[in-house]
């Protein structure tokens, strides 16, 4: 414009595409383009990607306005975090605010000047110099409390005329149905100066998640649950009891009383948040898979924003498909634990008295009283329970059978300890024991690894076996495993198998195997094997102890020296070689990652294979570090490897910052779409996934998602949902009104020449984003349609699939077409023209109205 050109002429306004001015810049306003995907998801990549750039020079004193369309929260949450990650902070060193964009390109009697601004700040003082900024410039500015509810307020309007043309579009199918000119019908209603505001009908109008098997880390009522996202999202949407919503082919679920793992971007602190909504949803988009140097994967939608760690030491939200190989991502190195000043008691009694009181095969023996010496207070209980036996007997195994034992203790007549308790079951050679209360101590932990490593579970009838299968030259844990069961009481057999090289202690105790099976939730077999929840927010040592145990009975030590001879420009050499490492296998999934996150917690960063499941630790340091884990014979590997060590080299394939790691990234490569899953966290906005890897909350989708929020409170958001439903039908409703007309002339859409006029979204701009001819296009092409479309402000049609080309709006190519159906009625076609030339013409803007009724023009 000429305004433009003098500003520029005068040295006023200037371009450029280098971000090194901003150091001597005090406001910045971003006005980047937010677009809408097919399923209504914001594309926030270009406020990233701003925002990263701007962090690099930011300085104190700065004002930065967010003007760009986007969801409610995405200055706070998203913009916020990555400026403040270098130590500035917003509201206090720098000014932060959102003001949304009101503009209606090729309005003449609105424009910046005169359209009211509004401004929210992230602090009163944010939200005033926003203002003051903007005064300089329009009429009138109006202040908000905070920048969600400026950016709520663009969600506003953008509903309110979504609802409105909801309304309209239904009123024109009535209409239609009536035999009824809609068209006439608002044109007239319109003439009331109060009360009303015209919208008009048209072809529709238009507008990341986590694959199945990642894992997340949910803490609930029994403990921290280590679950792929899409069994939890699942399972949750199966159940009665949780709150649920569908919309469209979208699955809303909200979990109750339930927390993930996440961190804090700026404190660098990991803690259990709560899950506010999660989501399940067909996607055909594209996927990303990205690995990274040391073995690690994470599947997830192009869009979903990653965490990045770069080389300033920010972190930085980055979206899937940006990400490049050679970023670092953050792993978590904590997992939060309750202070613990005692080991955790299991009571197995407890545990009895709410699942099994009336188990007659359980008895209780008394272990440090006699209670034959309580015979006079214990004689009314006994005569009324063993009517047909001779309760002597109990006196003669000092015993009772547990339903009259929490009789007794509910009568309170006798002083009962439970930690002095055993409980048995059986008689003769099948008799076994335990004792009641079990200590979650680090021997105890210990014998839990070996059981996860070594152990399984069968259930024959009534009886339950536990068995831990040790390699018969593994002596030294075969006896640990014999000692922790005596402390506990436990009876077992030792068995030498005739086919393997391996000794086998059986324990036949039902309560044995239930309390690793039931209560602790162990697993049965090297399949489904997985480490005790509590363990994720238990003491170090136990959890240490825990992992003692998996690698003493399932981790190998690889030790290798010696000399390589080599030839070098022809001559020979030798060199020396000591290597070491540590390989961990097993066939469990879930237990594959607790014991990633399990040894991420204690220091201990590994590596993965990447065509098996196993984890191997390499370096010097942390080999050292570990060392104390295991048992003589694999330690004398490691302290080979140490003693014949001359360099000591760390492992490169991590870098450590206190409570997390970064790893590098190896390859992105691109995955078909399938089923994808959503969480959204409080506060921190992230969550833990697969391998510990730290990722960003999933973008919601489109404003229906605020709709099911509020109905959360009790509310149903109808309006919204059915404008939505009806809008999301306008262009089949379209096609088949073009179909119809086709048919009438004998033809029918398959391999029909269709000419689309205008695929901006708007009259007279350039713009395609939320433009219903998308879609409109699409399923023409679906139903075997040859499309082609003429626009002048749109030169190339690359989206969504469509990558076509204006053709020229030449009489031949009006008149080889079946039918031309109006999308945008940009003001420079002369429609005259058109209509006369064309053999049929679909007019969903009411643009030929001027023209009269016209036999060859079919309106919506």
């Amino acid at each position: 414009t000429k305004e433009v050109k003098a500003l520029v002429k005068a040295g006023k306004l200037r371009a450029t595409t280098d971000f090194s001015v901003l150091r001597k810049i005090d406001t910045i306003n971003i006005c980047v383009p937010t677009p809408l995907r097919k399923s209504k998801d914001p594309d926030i990549s270009y406020i990233l990607a701003a925002t990263k750039e701007i962090t690099k020079y930011l300085h104190k004193g700065q004002l930065i306005i967010l003007e760009s369309t986007t969801y409610p929260g995405t200055t706070e949450e998203v913009m916020q975090p990555m400026l403040e990650a270098k130590g500035l902070k917003a509201g206090c060193d720098f000014h932060l605010a959102f003001s949304p964009e009101r503009v209606d390109p090729g309005n003449p009697q609105f424009n910046t000047k005169n359209i009211t601004k509004v401004v929210g700040g992230y602090s009163p003082r944010c939200t005033e110099l926003a203002a003051a900024l903007y005064s300089q410039a329009i009429d009138k500015v109006l202040p908000v409390s905070s920048t969600r509810v400026a950016e709520t307020v663009k969600l506003l309007e953008n509903t309110f005329r979504s609802v409105n043309i909801g309304l309209v579009n239904e009123m024109a199918i009535i209409c239609n149905k009536l035999g009824i000119n809609v068209w006439e019908v608002i044109d007239a209603a319109a003439t009331k100066p109060f009360g009303f505001m015209p919208f008009y009908p048209g072809p529709g109008i238009g507008g990341h998640c986590l694959a199945a098997d990642e894992y997340i880390f949910v803490k609930n009522d029994t403990g921290v649950q280590t679950l792929k996202i899409g069994d939890y999202v699942n399972n949750l949407s199966n159940s009665d009891s949780t709150l649920k919503h569908q919309l469209r082919d979208i699955t809303l679920v909200k979990p109750q009383n339930a927390q993930t793992l996440s961190f804090d971007m700026e404190n660098k602190t990991f803690s259990y948040k709560d899950i506010n909504i999660m989501s399940k949803r067909a996607y055909n988009g594209e996927m990303k898979r990205i690995s990274t140097t040391d073995g690690r994967k994470i599947t997830v939608t192009d869009k979903h924003p990653m965490l990045v760690h770069d080389a300033d030491g920010i972190i930085q939200i980055r979206l899937a498909q940006d990400i490049q190989q050679g970023d670092r991502l953050p792993i978590s190195l904590a997992l939060p634990t309750e202070k613990k000043t005692a080991p955790v008691e299991i009571d197995l009694l407890e545990y009895l008295k709410t699942h099994l009181p009336q188990d007659k095969t359980t008895r209780v023996k008394f272990t440090t009283i006699k209670i034959k010496d309580f015979k006079q207070k214990l004689y009314p209980y006994l005569r009324k329970y063993a009517k047909n036996y001779n309760y002597k007997d109990y006196f003669l195994v000092n015993s009772l059978p547990l339903a009259l034992f929490y009789e007794i203790e509910q009568a309170d007549i006798m002083p009962i300890n439970r930690k002095e308790l055993l409980l048995c079951n059986g008689r003769g050679p099948s008799y076994s024991q335990i004792k009641a209360v079990i200590a979650i101590d680090e021997k105890f932990s210990r014998l839990l690894g070996y059981f996860l490593s070594e152990g399984c579970i069968t259930v024959e009838k009534k009886a339950i076996r536990s068995r831990f299968t040790f390699n018969r030259d593994e002596q030294d844990l075969i006896q640990e495993v014999e000692t922790t069961l005596d402390r506990l009481a436990i009876k077992y057999s030792i068995y030498k198998s005739k086919i393997d090289y391996a000794d086998c202690l059986k324990v036949s105790s039902k309560l044995f195997g239930m309390l690793l099976k039931d209560i602790l939730k162990c697993g049965t077999n090297c399949y489904n094997m997985q480490i005790p929840s509590l363990f994720f927010e238990y003491t170090e040592s136990c959890r240490s102890a825990l992992l003692s145990g998996l690698l003493r009975g399932d981790a190998g030590v690889n030790h290798r020296k010696g000399e390589m001879a080599y030839t070098k420009n022809n001559k020979e050499y030798t060199s020396k070689y000591n290597t070491a490492n540590i390989e961990y296998f097993t066939s469990s999934p879930t237990l594959y990652q607790q014991a990633v996150m399990l040894s991420q917690s204690l220091g201990f960063i590994p590596s993965f294979k990447t065509n098996m499941p196993t984890i191997r630790f390499f370096g010097h340091q942390q080999l050292k570090s570990m060392s104390p884990l295991f048992n003589e014979s694999k330690k004398a590997k490691l302290d080979n490897y140490f003693e014949n060590n001359v360099k000591i080299l760390s492992s490169k394939k991590f870098k450590k910052h206190d409570s997390f790691a970064t790893v590098e990234v190896k390859a992105v490569e691109t995955m078909p779409g399938q089923e994808v899953y959503s969480m959204e966290v409080a506060d921190t906005n992230t969550f833990v996934s697969s391998y510990g890897i730290v990722t960003h909350n999933c973008i919601p989708l489109d404003p229906h998602y605020l709709s099911w929020r509020v109905r959360l409170e009790g509310y149903e958001a109808k309006f919204i949902e059915l404008a939505g439903q009806i809008n999301r039908s306008m262009p089949e409703y379209v096609i088949n009104k073009l179909n119809d007309s086709l048919n009438d002339k004998g033809k029918s859409v398959k391999n029909a020449k269709i000419l689309v006029l205008g695929v901006a979204y708007k009259n007279d701009i350039n713009d395609v984003r939320e433009s219903p001819a998308i879609d409109f296009i699409n399923q023409l092409r679906k139903k075997g349609a040859k499309v082609s479309y003429h626009d002048p402000f749109i030169a190339d049609l690359g989206h969504e699939g469509i990558n076509l080309k204006s053709v020229p709006l030449t009489e031949s190519i009006v008149k080889a077409a079946d039918a031309v159906v109006i999308i945008t009625e940009h003001k420079v076609f002369n429609y005259k023209w058109l209509v006369s030339k064309s053999r049929l013409v679909i007019d969903t803007r009411n643009a030929t109205k001027s023209l009269g009724k016209r036999n060859n023009v079919v309106k919506l």
